[in-house]
């Protein structure tokens, strides 16, 4: 766009103040600068979770998605300060084989995952290498499973009447017999599984985050004939030995900047809630989840809401589901 406009195009990107494991704002200013783009970074704080997530149970029309979404509305609450229609890249990861446990997937299946010696990008990785040592079947149904699946501890958080409807369910099997269904080999497989059951819930929560911003979003990547073009290119060219990317990033080169071609480390827009929990937020996230509904509701055990502050290190996903499950509730008065 920048080589065909006479006005450099704005593109925007947030960051956290928390360090650099939740900061790229170097790697955007690398890019912008080789691609001709105007840069605008957009702070997301502590504050934020606070003022946006009721706004954001409503508006996403239910306790879904991850913590993503709160700097998907901050940044299109700044970009529709500028503009009306955003161009994103929503859908290069589902259909060029772009995400970590991809590759952790495929290696494992081909004998080639040394969790001594990853490849270059998945380095940060282990405990989702670790994984696939927690025990199960080794085809490639059971081996995804244990990559995909986040309801590990849930059963010690729930109380009495909702971990019996939880334990019933076995998440593993209708997993498997949902991807059973998948044709092809190991990557084409993992990619169609992707875009039929995982990327509609992507496109959802953009939709509804851009929309409650009366931001247009638009998603070039999944135009259905490019799509259809990456859903039939051998995978020993479009993935290769395990490459992220690889046939975008061929077919990129001299187009995109360089240095997003050839950057391996990309990080998936990780949130310090843990960091919030354990800090500025400590007292008002407690105090949103214990004063809420879910415990009247036994739906979180007592005690559960202090063990779920305590334990949101990392990106904090049980923490965040409750913590817009409540919202939810308390905004629509919905109960079990």
């Amino acid at each position: 766009a920048a080589r065909h406009l006479d006005v450099p195009p704005v593109a925007f990107t947030g960051f956290f103040e928390e360090g650099p494991a939740y900061d790229e704002r170097e790697h955007a200013r690398r890019a912008a600068a080789e691609a001709g783009v105007r840069l605008v970074e957009v702070p997301i704080r502590a504050a934020d979770l606070l003022a946006h997530l009721r706004e954001l149970a409503v508006a996403l029309e239910g306790p879904i998605a991850g913590p993503g979404s709160l700097p998907q509305l901050v940044v299109a609450g700044r970009a529709r300060e500028e503009v009306t229609v955003l161009v994103t890249g929503q859908g290069g990861d589902e259909i060029f084989g772009g995400y970590a446990r991809t590759r952790i997937a495929w290696l494992a299946g081909a004998g080639k995952l040394d969790p001594a010696k990853l490849p270059a990008g998945l380095e940060g990785y282990r405990p989702l290498v670790a994984r696939l040592s927690s025990g199960g079947g080794s085809d490639l149904a059971d081996r995804y499973f244990r990559l995909v699946h986040r309801g590990g501890g849930l059963e010690d958080l729930l109380g009495d009447a909702t971990r019996e409807r939880f334990d019933a369910y076995d998440a593993r099997s209708a997993f498997g017999d949902a991807f059973r269904r998948e044709d092809g080999d190991d990557f084409h497989r993992m990619s169609s599984w992707e875009r039929r059951a995982l990327l509609p819930a992507l496109l959802h929560v953009e939709d509804r985050v851009t929309m409650a911003r009366s931001l247009e979003s638009r998603v070039p990547l999944l135009d259905p004939a490019l799509v259809s073009l990456a859903a039939r290119i051998p995978s020993r060219i479009a993935f290769g030995e395990a490459e992220s990317k690889r046939i975008l990033r061929i077919a990129a080169r001299g187009l995109a900047p360089a240095s997003a071609i050839d950057r391996r480390d990309k990080m998936g827009f990780p949130v310090p809630l843990g960091e919030w929990a354990a800090g500025p937020l400590a007292a008002d996230l407690r105090e949103r989840l214990e004063d809420g509904p879910l415990v009247s509701a036994g739906i979180l055990a007592p005690g559960a809401p202090e063990r779920l502050l305590a334990g949101a290190g990392g990106h904090g996903r049980h923490l965040w589901f409750f913590l817009l499950l409540s919202e939810w509730m308390d905004a629509t008065g919905a109960r079990p």
